[in-house]
């Protein structure tokens, strides 16, 4: 069959060149892994070809990328090259909501008719959804995905809820379990490395507690659980400048199976191998180079804003540069000399990690705020009327059916005035 005819009637702009000259042209072939070479040209020419020769195609994989945009961002992937198109591509699929086994999770989590975003997928879907397989039954997270019957996915909806909120439960009873071996741990690989053992440890939430303790100790962190009397599970989380996934490889041959990649990694081995693979580990960490592209407490900002240039439409750069994930993190804004309007302490939460809203005037605009986890700082390091320089983020909130747009602080200082 003389294929390249048959191309060159549906894209006339190849004909008469060959598949070298094309890879210089090819928009396309940036993206892949691979480079260059002949073979993938021309298979990115068959692709092309493909979809223009039968439109069908086009629609029948877009009718699946609203799975692919979740799939992708629940799996730390890069947010880069063909992976943000797909997840741009999908979260439109996502929004128009006519997956209609999602709708009723989508209600429970108050996402209905707002533009979903890729925090939307790592806080709101993908939790709920992967809490089923970290409980031990993920057939409940695929049976809601399958269902063709609007009532039994809002049965299901309810169950990973359910599940989730067991997780959640299990997860902060294991944390506190886990504190004083994670700071033994750390002290005792020089800061370089956290591991921490718990036999009481659900192998499903091995990864959520190495991403709590990375996050804490801003370090490498492993999590194992105990499977049976015979095997461990665990699951590695690190820095984007610490490879997980080479580390383990350097113990493959204690482990039954492993994977993952630069940021995340899992493995499973017999429970008799582990006090070799915790010898090997500590003889690795003078090997070990983790010192961070950054300090914990450095934050990059991409812009500094004057006033006559904080308005409403700076939400349109945002998201422009949507969608935002690993590797392709959200613009980060600052302004200098913004008077606190207002503070509201919010009610579900306590004590010295109490969550604050703010109202901040900032030129001729007042713009409401979320300050994490910064209840202490009220009263100490500012008040009602102090005027405050601030590191934040800018996105849209959505509440009662009511949009509109919201800081979220990252940090936060006195400019030396006071009102």
């Amino acid at each position: 069959m003389d294929m390249r005819s048959q191309m060159e009637e549906v894209m006339p702009v190849i004909k008469g060149k060959g598949l070298f000259a094309l890879s210089n042209l090819s928009r396309a072939i940036k993206y892949s892994p691979f480079g260059k070479d002949e073979l993938q040209v021309l298979f990115t020419l068959f692709n092309a070809y493909c979809m223009k020769r039968y439109p069908s195609l086009d629609a029948e994989y877009e009718s699946i990328l609203d799975l692919v945009a979740i799939g992708t961002v629940a799996d730390l992937m890069p947010m880069e090259d063909e992976n943000r198109i797909l997840v741009k591509r999908g979260l439109k699929v996502l929004t128009l909501g006519k997956r209609q086994s999602l709708l009723p999770l989508f209600s429970m989590q108050n996402l209905m008719g707002k533009q979903l975003s890729t925090s939307d997928i790592s806080w709101q879907i993908s939790p709920v959804i992967n809490a089923s397989g970290r409980m031990g039954k993920p057939s409940v997270a695929l049976e809601m995905l399958l269902s063709e019957n609007l009532e039994q996915s809002e049965q299901l909806a309810f169950e990973l809820m359910k599940l989730n909120k067991e997780r959640q439960k299990l997860g902060e009873d294991a944390w506190d379990r886990m504190q004083g071996k994670a700071k033994h741990s750390f002290e005792a690989t020089g800061s370089k490395l956290v591991v921490v053992e718990d036999p009481q440890l659900s192998r499903g939430i091995t990864g959520v507690m190495a991403s709590r303790l990375l996050k804490q100790f801003n370090a490498p962190a492993i999590v194992l659980a105990t499977v049976g009397e015979k095997r461990v599970s665990a699951s590695m989380r690190s820095p984007t400048h610490f490879n997980a996934r080479e580390f383990l490889s350097r113990f493959s041959d204690l482990f039954l199976d492993f994977g993952g990649h630069v940021c995340a990694g899992g493995f499973s081995m017999d429970v008799e191998n582990l006090p070799e693979f915790k010898r090997r580990v500590m003889d690795e960490i003078d090997t070990m180079d983790c010192m961070p592209e950054e300090t914990e407490d450095e934050v990059v900002i991409d812009c500094a804003l004057p006033e006559p240039y904080m308005t409403p439409e700076i939400i349109k750069v945002v998201e422009f540069f949507e969608p935002y994930g690993e590797k392709n993190d959200p613009l980060v804004f600052q302004m200098e000399g913004a008077i606190v309007d207002d503070i509201q302490f919010m009610n579900n939460s306590k004590g010295s990690s109490q969550h604050v809203k703010l109202t901040l005037s900032f030129g001729t605009y007042k713009w409401p705020a979320v300050y994490w986890k910064a209840g202490d700082r009220v009263g100490k390091d500012f008040d009602k009327g102090s005027f405050v320089d601030v590191v934040f983020r800018l996105g849209r909130n959505y509440f009662r059916s009511q949009e509109s747009l919201q800081l979220t602080i990252i940090d936060l200082k006195s400019s030396g005035e006071s009102a």
